[in-house]
């Protein structure tokens, strides 16, 4: 998805200096000094690949290392939801093995530091060595997110190996909340409990956890939107994110009407209409969660025109800003299966992101006018990118 991280603007620093002594006020001077070189130099950055992103755009050579990656360790999963089919395929006998992951990781950081990376599948956390492989992420400094359903996490096994990898930033798919509504949606009796009880538990024992919520707008769900906001921000969440229902990931063969096969797809959009302003009054009023909402209204045309509707706001930069790795090891740029540009075995990723073939497949993603409902088809600005960056420096979630 290329979503942001999540800030949570109350964590605040524990002072354990006890009687006060000037020295520890030194170092933590010192301490404070580093870190605002760090944020200088990680601003630098951040700006100039922005300009070689936006002169890359024309010139389609991969001259800025990827933004983001998203290192989808595995197609398992132990959920049999009715909007995905990943869980049917079941192919996972060419999966790289989590110590070929580590040397990808240790390879992209020896190409660039400043990283968004994203951990997901299928269920991320079913993958064998998972835990070593989020732990050398988190070592290395990459911004690690890890995308998960929550039901691994109710043992308690895994739910300790998780929080000693040192992970910050954690997304759940979450729809709604009503629990039989999320459970049948699934397959999973029960699965809502389990994740609203590992996040109650997660802001307990580490309040500076960012979590967040992801939410798919289905029929049933969009009615409660707001609901499912103001609960979400009562159980301590940082921040929320909406996706509108789509075909099933993981079919073999895109289907040009399956919306109207779809019993889940919204059609009456009344009760979003209604939600979305809800939602906008809700955030008005809340200091603390944060809660996208921009995004949501320009989705709206999405359920009326699902065949030729695609975000507007800016020109699609995804080859320009996302690497995708498949359980296999094939190199993509987005969902779309013509993106894919190599394999991790064919060399160096730096090669690879800046070949021919790389660079022809930048081409096509200029020239694409398919539908499209993804968030990197709204390119923020640099104005957009400083105050985010501003915002998560002040937070110290960098």
């Amino acid at each position: 998805m290329g979503e942001i991280n999540p800030v949570n603007s109350h964590e605040r620093p524990n002072d354990e200096s006890g009687d006060g002594n000037p020295a520890d006020h030194g170092r933590g001077s010192s301490r404070a000094a580093t870190t605002l070189i760090d944020v200088g130099r990680k601003a630098a950055v951040y700006g100039f690949r922005h300009l070689l992103e936006s002169l890359d755009y024309h010139l389609r050579r991969g001259l800025a290392a990827p933004e983001k990656v998203a290192m989808v360790l595995t197609n398992r999963c132990n959920c049999r939801c009715l909007m995905c089919d990943l869980w049917r395929t079941r192919e996972v006998g060419n999966e790289l093995p989590a110590e070929r992951w580590i040397a990808l990781l240790d390879e992209l950081h020896s190409w660039t530091r400043t990283l968004r990376l994203r951990f997901v599948g299928g269920e991320v956390l079913l993958k064998p060595g998972v835990y070593d492989i989020i732990r050398s992420a988190v070592h290395l400094g990459f911004n690690v997110n890890l995308i998960s359903n929550g039901l691994a996490l109710e043992s308690e096994r895994n739910y300790r190996k998780l929080m000693n990898t040192g992970l910050r930033f954690i997304t759940f798919s979450l729809d709604g909340k009503d629990a039989a509504i999320h459970d049948r949606h699934r397959g999973i009796p029960g699965i809502h409990d389990v994740v609203t009880e590992v996040i109650r538990r997660m802001k307990r024992e580490r309040p500076a956890m960012c979590v967040s919520l992801i939410c798919i707008i289905m029929r049933e769900t969009a009615p409660q939107l707001a609901e499912y906001a103001q609960w979400a921000e009562e159980l301590g969440v940082d921040r929320i994110m909406f996706q509108p229902l789509a075909e099933n990931l993981g079919r073999p063969e895109k289907r040009a009407g399956w919306h109207r096969e779809s019993d889940q797809f919204p059609r009456d959009l009344e009760p979003l209409d209604r939600s979305i302003d809800a939602l906008e009054r809700l955030r008005r009023g809340s200091a603390r969660m944060e809660m996208p909402l921009r995004p949501l209204r320009d989705m709206r045309e999405y359920f009326v025109y699902p065949e030729s509707f695609q975000i507007k706001g800016g020109r699609c930069m995804v080859g320009q800003t996302d690497l995708q790795i498949d359980p296999s090891g094939i190199l993509y740029m987005c969902d779309v299966k013509y993106t894919a540009f190599g394999h991790v075995d064919d060399g160096p990723l730096r090669r690879t992101w800046r070949s021919e073939r790389a660079r022809a497949v930048r081409c096509a993603i200029r020239e694409c006018r398919r539908p499209c409902s993804s968030l990197c088809n709204r390119s923020p600005g640099l104005w957009e990118k400083a105050s985010t960056f501003l915002r998560y420096a002040r937070a110290g979630l960098l």
